[in-house]
């Protein structure tokens, strides 16, 4: 035992702390985005509900809302697909304290998503 505590000690103190490495998690609240496609941009917002393990997302590109719904939320990325039957969207994001970036498909197209987190109104 006397052997082993001095190995054990300094595996220890030489591994980074518990969660040191962890990725932030997605935050809750309205992204407003910037979706560029088809050699253009249009302006549109993401707001995301997260309470334990579920997942509420609403994507909406200038007045309608897309439908899509979170197929996947693992550390900093949300997966979101097509709900409705017909076209194929898929997007891949990764979010980094308040912002957003991740390609998208559109059927065979394919676009980019960039956007950041709305400030919370103050109290």
């Amino acid at each position: 035992m006397t052997r082993v505590l001095p190995f054990l000690i300094a595996a220890l103190t030489a591994a980074p702390a518990l969660g040191a490495q962890a990725t932030p998690p997605i935050r809750s609240g309205t992204y407003d985005l910037e979706i560029t496609y088809g050699g253009g941009t249009m302006e549109g917002s993401l707001e995301i509900a997260i309470l334990h393990d579920s997942t509420a997302v609403t994507l909406r590109i200038g007045d309608h809302i897309s439908p899509v719904g979170p197929t996947l939320r693992k550390g900093n990325r949300l997966v979101l697909d097509n709900t409705a039957p017909g076209d194929v969207i898929h997007y891949d994001l990764l979010f980094r304290a308040d912002s957003v970036t991740g390609p998208f498909t559109f059927g065979e197209n394919a676009g980019s998503v960039a956007g950041r987190r709305r400030a919370s109104p103050p109290s």
